[in-house]
This record gives C-alpha cells, sequence and structure tokens, in this order.
C-alpha cells in the first residue's frame, strides 16, 4: 500500500536532502498547492550549481513529463516504504551574490579571448532576485560562436560552484524512483 505524503512532509523531506547533500548551504523551500496539483520553488544563493541540485530535487518529483505534454506519475520507495509525493514539479532557481559574480567575471576575462573587453566594461548590480552582470550597450551584440557577453557570463556562473560538494545525502539514496510510463 502506497502511503500518501502530504504537502509539508514532502517539503520537509525535500530540504533534509538537500541539507545532507549541501551542508552549509541555506535553501529556501517553498511549496504550493493550485489545481491541477502541487510543487514546489527551490532557491539558494551561490553554493552548489544547478545540476547538482537537481541530482538531488528531482528524486522527490512525482511526475516526469512525456514527450507529447502529459505528465506521468513515478512511483517512489522511500526507506522501504511505497511513497507518493504531494510535489508533482521541482523548480530549482539559483541566485547570485555581488561577489561571487565578480570572481566569475574575472575568471572569464582572465582565461577567454574576448577581444575590446575589459573588466571595467562588466558591472554587477545587485537586484530582488540576486545580483547579475551589466554591460555598456555598445557589447550587448554578438561576440565569438553567437554568444553574448552577458550569455557567456551569465554560463560561466552557472557552471561554478561556489565549493566542491561530494556529501552523501541518506535521505536522497533512500528514495528510489521509478520513472513513468
Amino acid at each position: 500500500m502506497t502511503r500518501h505524503l502530504s504537502l509539508s512532509e514532502s517539503g520537509a523531506t525535500l530540504r533534509a536532502a538537500l541539507k545532507e547533500a549541501f551542508p552549509g548551504v541555506r535553501f529556501s523551500v517553498r511549496t504550493r498547492r493550485y489545481a491541477g496539483g502541487a510543487s514546489a520553488d527551490v532557491t539558494w544563493t551561490d553554493g552548489p550549481d544547478l545540476a547538482a541540485v537537481q541530482a538531488i530535487t528531482q528524486r522527490f518529483e512525482r511526475a516526469d513529463f512525456t514527450p507529447d505534454g502529459a505528465n506521468s506519475p513515478r512511483t517512489h520507495v522511500l526507506r522501504g516504504e511505497a511513497v507518493s509525493f504531494a510535489v508533482q514539479f521541482i523548480h530549482p532557481q539559483r541566485q547570485y551574490t555581488p561577489a561571487f559574480l565578480d570572481r566569475v567575471a574575472d575568471d572569464v576575462l582572465a582565461t577567454q579571448y574576448l577581444p575590446g573587453v575589459t573588466r571595467a566594461d562588466v558591472t554587477v548590480t545587485p537586484g530582488p532576485c540576486g545580483a547579475d552582470f551589466s554591460v555598456p550597450e555598445a557589447l550587448r551584440g554578438t561576440l565569438i560562436d553567437g554568444q553574448t557577453l552577458t550569455g557567456r557570463l551569465r554560463a560561466a556562473a552557472a557552471r561554478t560552484a561556489e565549493t566542491f560538494y561530494l556529501n552523501h545525502s541518506e535521505t536522497a539514496a533512500a528514495c528510489v524512483v521509478t520513472p513513468g510510463v
């Protein structure tokens, strides 16, 4: 028999797994219910990259999208017990501090050939959802390989982890997932 976890139980399980995998990183896990189900927004600042967080969060999603756009329920076994998470989809969103983005900009400009671009051209501006890069209008055009300077900087930030994380999450490891059909 499958035990149906409430929205708060699902959120608490997700929080525990993130805390175990990334000690010292503060995550905000906000669950919400809507007409078609429930989801969770997970935000954090700097810390691990998106792929590392998704490796944990995807284990706790109740559904997969199918190629035709429908969602297909997954089967979960948590610590030997069949469970159903209330959260259908989890939306992780990483935010950045100005200091982190300054380090990324320094690294990109020191290691990549970007003709006509100096460190003075790249500024970091704080915002309500974290900091972002800002470049002069003249540099907003296409640069190398069809990528804008801002796009190149954002891509570098996205793949840069503040620290190397190699922690084991007992909660995530205890959750066996079978994809939906």
